[in-house]
């Protein structure tokens, strides 16, 4: 149970995916409505 404990804090850190999970997190970043050129 720790162990699953420790794993979803991980995954929310770091995705297991990498590449799927860091497009996903990459457009939530960069808000569609509002363009960052910072």
């Amino acid at each position: 149970m720790t162990n699953d404990n420790r794993t979803m804090k991980e995954v929310s850190h770091t995705p297991p995916n990498g590449e799927s999970v860091t497009n996903v997190w990459e457009r939530g970043d960069e808000s569609p409505d509002e363009p960052r050129d910072d």
